[in-house]
């Protein structure tokens, strides 16, 4: 029986076989289609193809090095850390750049507190920043063989002032570092009563200033004396000099010399007017006390001070009528050498005469004593002395001023004074034979 049954299962497969039912070879209409298998791409492929892939290491081309810029800009950019750096109100990879390199700085020996406010923050950072690209063409303002951090605040600090208050104090047409240095001395001195017209330009300039300040400068020019009385100038003149400028413009300064100008003379004498404070003080205005003024006058009439005689008198052009007068000009021509005339501290004018012209005088006596009494000499300038008196000539009162100049002996004058509507020529020689 089971031998009948698989019997029957043998034909049957044969049977089915024969109808294909078993063919196993895959035909195209049978066979499935197979989807080809896809390529998985990075996170930094995936990137590279995208639009936000950038250069941002600036090499020149967009890689990896690009991405994990990438990456940490995000993760920074994402953070609490993220802040507008650059100051144009939105936070970019321009703020990160910035932070990183500030994060960076902050870990080297660059960083310091450049503004000194005893921070070291981004404020000292953007100061290191400009400092390096100034660095790059700067100036070693103090010279001393290296452009650093110091010759870049001293250019900070020009700069400010050039674009504020830049003045040429140099008087060069530029204004340029020199002028800077020279700033606070130059305009100091123009606020100062030293600051004068040395070089007598009519101006007061640079110029002025480096006669006052430099020795060398004013020993070349014409302000230069020998002060110091060695027969040489040099720098104790100039210390002298700038000794009486300091003088000149204080309280003690006076004008000893009488001429209404404060000069180096009044500056000299100054000491001069101590001593005779204290040795011998004459009050010789007359004012009833003894100061400056009283010096002022004993010293005008010191230089007349002394015994003198009229040497070389001489009278031509003598009105007819005057001439027999038992005082005249012509009586004097012929006995001038028999008058003595003196002149005391107080400038007063005296004279003594021989007993024979005292007789011929007579009762002209009193004329003649008023005339010299009245008499005055004065010095009006440095080349220029004054005789001044009072003649009584016909009961009319007649002033008369002779200009006298210095010689070796005195002084003298050759002049034409008018007497009476007639021009007389009158010449003479003071000769001293004493001095006080």
């Amino acid at each position: 029986m089971k031998k009948a049954v698989l019997c029957v299962l043998l034909c049957f497969c044969v049977l089915f076989a024969g109808c294909d039912g078993f063919n196993t070879e895959r035909t195209p209409e049978k066979e499935k289609k197979e989807e080809p298998q896809r390529e998985v791409l990075t996170a930094e492929e995936r990137w590279l193809a995208s639009e936000k892939a950038w250069d941002y290491d600036g090499d020149g081309k967009t890689d990896g090095a690009d991405y994990s810029v990438f990456l940490a800009y995000t993760a920074w950019y994402e953070s609490l850390a993220a802040t507008d750096y650059t100051g144009d109100r939105k936070i970019d990879y321009a703020d990160y750049v910035y932070a990183s390199a500030y994060t960076a700085w902050l870990g080297t020996e660059d960083a310091s507190d450049y503004t000194s406010d005893g921070l070291t923050d981004g404020r000292d950072y953007d100061v290191w920043v400009d400092f390096c690209a100034w660095r790059k063409d700067g100036s070693d303002y103090n010279e001393d063989g290296k452009t650093d951090f110091s010759d870049y605040r001293t250019d900070m600090l020009f700069t400010a002032w050039r674009e504020k208050s830049g003045e040429d104090h140099d008087d060069d047409g530029t204004v340029t570092y020199t002028d800077y240095l020279l700033a606070d001395a130059v305009t100091a001195w123009k606020n100062s009563a030293f600051a004068l017209d040395y070089n007598g330009d009519r101006a007061i300039n640079y110029a002025d200033y480096l006669l006052y300040t430099d020795e060398n400068i004013w020993l070349a020019s014409v302000l230069a004396c020998d002060y110091t009385a060695d027969e040489k100038r040099d720098g104790d003149d100039y210390a002298v000099w700038k000794e009486y400028l300091t003088w000149s413009v204080s309280a003690e300064a006076v004008d000893y010399s009488g001429d209404t100008v404060i000069t180096t003379e009044d500056y000299f004498l100054a000491d001069v007017f101590d001593r005779w404070f204290r040795e011998n003080p004459i009050d010789v205005n007359g004012d009833r006390k003894t100061d400056a003024a009283d010096f002022i006058l004993y010293n005008k009439n010191k230089e007349f001070q002394g015994t003198f005689i009229l040497e070389d008198f001489k009278a031509t052009g003598v009105p007819a009528r005057l001439k027999d007068s038992k005082f005249s000009l012509r009586y004097l021509e012929k006995n001038h050498s028999e008058f003595l005339f003196s002149v005391d501290i107080y400038g007063k004018m005296t004279c003594t005469y021989s007993e024979g012209v005292e007789k011929a005088l007579g009762t002209d006596k009193e004329r003649v004593d008023n005339a010299v009494a009245g008499a005055k000499l004065e010095r009006k300038s440095e080349w220029v002395v004054t005789l001044t008196t009072t003649l009584v000539i016909e009961g009319i009162p007649t002033e008369l001023t002779f200009y006298l100049t210095k010689t070796e002996k005195g002084y003298e004058t050759t002049m034409r004074i008018v007497l009476q509507e007639q021009t007389v020529g009158v010449a003479f020689t003071i000769v001293y034979v004493k001095n006080a």
